[in-house]
């Protein structure tokens, strides 16, 4: 019960974030079907975190680096991938955790990944 509460409720904040964020990001891209699928699977991939945390890490953790790479707007996307690395290594996964934090290094906006226009 807890992890469908998890899933919903991320899913309404990833995707009610980015469509305000998108207002005051005029040089993100808008939201288009990919856009929206991807900010899905972002949220649908906690599902499967308590028995595979390490699954949940790389669904939400690619979902997240291609929305970054894509150029939508900065908002609450990465959160997910957030909780499920802190799980994974929570889970002993070390190996996969460290995967996934360096994953999430290179979709923030500070990394040397980050276009030159996000900076």
């Amino acid at each position: 019960m807890r992890t469908t509460a998890l899933v919903l409720v991320m899913a309404v904040s990833v995707h009610a974030s980015t469509v305000m964020a998108y207002a005051n990001q005029p040089h993100a891209r808008p939201l288009d079907l990919l856009g929206h699928v991807l900010l899905a699977a972002s949220a649908l991939g906690l599902a499967p975190l308590p028995r595979r945390p390490d699954l949940a890490l790389a669904v939400c953790a690619g979902a997240a680096a291609v929305i970054f790479a894509r150029g939508y707007a900065i908002a609450l996307w990465p959160v997910p991938a957030l909780i499920a690395l802190f799980a994974t290594i929570a889970a002993g996964r070390r190996t996969a955790g460290w995967a996934g934090a360096a994953c999430s290094w290179c979709c923030s906006p500070r990394s040397p990944c980050c276009p030159p226009c996000w900076r």
